[in-house]
């Protein structure tokens, strides 16, 4: 459930019945506002839950995070995206699972528990087959931005939020997670698995071994 521009992930109230058609609730959705954000659709709030805190050395239990000056073991970025499901399906129904792309970049890393919505910026409309890009982000209750980009679906023209922000390198020094990693260091192969155009093995049937070949791994100095 999710509401537009109202606090608490409240919808506007209906009228004319006890339930609005799904085109009229849609309009509603699109066009309702309050005085917290007149252009936003706000999701309920959530409590997600760290569900890897006992992957081993992993920056999500409390023990490696706080090495990394993080106040507890991080929940996976991957969860927070489950929060934006609600109002997609709404606005854009069964068009959202057939063509769809979320594009975030992430700045604050919550712990388990930790309370966040999801808000997207409403579209002026919505017409049937055209592509749609809208602004959204999952914020805290105190208003801090766990990530932002875009969310769109169909065939876009525009670049994905996150393609389009520059490459910048970091100022040596600042690194935490990748501290060990230097310019011109190789990361080791893995062969957990082979992609191959055109065949049914190029699909990934374990999200979790795509992880592992994108991981970095470095030796311990010596």
């Amino acid at each position: 459930m999710f509401g537009v521009g109202r606090p608490e992930g409240r919808r506007p109230a209906a009228g004319g019945g006890p339930q609005m058609s799904r085109d009229r609730e849609k309009a509603a959705l699109i066009a309702g506002a309050t005085s917290e954000n007149p252009e936003a659709i706000y999701g309920d709030w959530r409590r997600p839950i760290n569900h890897r805190q006992e992957v081993k050395n992993s920056m999500h239990t409390d023990a490696a995070a706080r090495k990394l000056g993080l106040r507890g073991g991080t929940v996976p970025g991957s969860t927070h995206l489950d929060h934006f499901r609600p109002i997609l399906t709404d606005l854009f129904g069964e068009r959202w699972y057939r063509s769809s792309c979320i594009s975030m970049f992430y700045s604050y890393a919550t712990v388990d528990r930790e309370e966040v919505r999801a808000v997207a910026r409403a579209p002026r409309s919505i017409v049937a087959g055209d592509p749609v890009s809208i602004a959204a982000w999952v914020e805290t209750r105190d208003g801090k931005v766990v990530c932002k980009g875009t969310l769109s679906v169909g065939q876009l023209a525009a670049t994905p939020y996150i393609r389009s922000l520059p490459l910048e390198s970091a100022v040596p020094g600042s690194g935490r997670i990748l501290s060990r990693m230097r310019v011109g260091d190789e990361a080791p192969v893995e062969k957990a698995f082979i992609v191959k155009a055109g065949s049914d093995n190029g699909v990934l049937r374990d999200p979790v071994e795509m992880f592992r070949a994108l991981r970095v791994d470095f030796q311990q100095p010596r």
